[in-house]
Formats: C-alpha cells, structure tokens, sequence
C-alpha cells in the first residue's frame, strides 16, 4: 500500500503541472494571442522536462522491482573514481580534489552499482552549495588491511541532525523534487556489495560521506 501510494504521488507531481500547461497553450490559441509561438515553445520546453522526471520515476522504481544477481567483477577503484569525478568536473565554481593511496585499491563488486553509488553521493556533494564563495568536493580512496575507503567530502550547507536520522529511509527526501530513493537504493547496493556506509554532518560546514 505504501509504495502504490508513493508511485501514485510521483507521478501525480509532474502531472499537474503538464496539465495546466496544455490548458494554458490551448487557451492561447483559442483566443489568438499575439506570442502563441513563444508560449508553444516554453510549454514544449516544460513537458518535455516533466516527461523527463516522469521517466526517471519510472526508472527508479524500476531498478527497486529488478532481481538482485548480478555478477561482480574486480574493479581497480582509483580509475573509476577518476572518470566519475571528470563527468562532474564541469563547473568553474567548484574545485574537485581527488586523492589516492600510491598502491592502486582493487574491489570485487558489480561496477555499475558502483559508478551509481559515485554518482549519487557527488551529486548530493554539488547540490549541497548556496551562494558560498568557496565550494570544494574532496573525494578520497584509501586501502588499508584488505579493505577499502572511499570518501566524499564537500563544504556545503551540511545535514541538520534532526534530517541526518532519516536521510537512508526510502521516500525521504529534503529536495522540492525527487523520489527520495537515492540514498535507500545507495545503502542497498553498498550492503549487497558487502560494504557499509557512514557519513558526519555539520550545518555550516559540510558533509562527509564514507
């Protein structure tokens, strides 16, 4: 009942909006508005970006519903850091650092959950940012006694405790928009990949996810 009704709100959330845009465009051209072709092109422009979060919703309840076996494989990890951290690295206002033990760190794991786990976790880094002046993203890899460390670090607004208890629950989200699922799937896939994660928080200073 629970996820019938999450769906149901998902996919009501960007419906609302196509709605009155496709009312608003047919009324511009009942009534021969001088800019109807200005207006034709912001509405195209605005379903197709809720057509988009649509199909992300479905994608992401998809991934939930999608058996677990996979095969894993051994990963070097430092050069999948590097390539996930250069898809980001294309906002001047924001210093990536990486940081790597000499000795290259190997995981067996599925790398696709992997590169997603990545994603997830710096695209929280880069929203994280208000208008500061300075916002840097730290993200490290350390190999210690057969086990490995990723960390990423950013200077951002940081996670209020009272939001910091329930930030892996599913359906809980502190965006305007998302399914909230990001965290629970990234726990999901760091435990079925036989790994833990951990993160600290300070409003004001940044947030470190391990």
């Amino acid at each position: 009942r629970e996820m019938a009704r999450q769906i149901a709100r998902e996919i009501k959330n960007p419906l609302t909006p196509m709605k009155h845009n496709v009312q608003y465009l047919e009324k511009a051209y009942t009534e021969n508005h001088p800019d109807f072709r200005d207006r034709l092109s912001r509405t195209t422009k605005t379903l197709i970006e809720q057509i988009e979060t649509l199909n992300n919703v479905a994608e992401m309840f998809g991934d939930v519903a999608k058996p677990s076996a996979k095969t894993q494989e051994i990963i070097q990890v430092n050069n999948l850091i590097s390539g996930v951290v250069q898809l980001f690295n294309n906002n001047p206002e924001i210093v990536f650092t990486t940081e790597f033990t000499p000795q290259p760190c190997y995981i067996l794991a599925v790398e696709k959950d992997i590169i997603r786990v990545l994603n997830n976790l710096i695209k929280n880094a880069v929203q994280s940012f208000t208008d500061q002046a300075n916002k840097s993203i730290l993200v490290t890899c350390k190999c210690d006694h057969n086990q490995v460390t990723i960390s990423i670090k950013d200077n951002g607004k940081g996670i209020s405790e009272e939001v910091q208890q329930n930030i892996f629950k599913p359906y809980f989200t502190t965006k305007t928009s998302g399914t909230g699922l990001g965290l629970a799937i990234v726990k999901s896939i760091v435990g079925e990949n036989k790994g833990h994660i951990t993160f600290v928080s300070h409003q004001g200073k940044g947030s470190t996810f391990k």
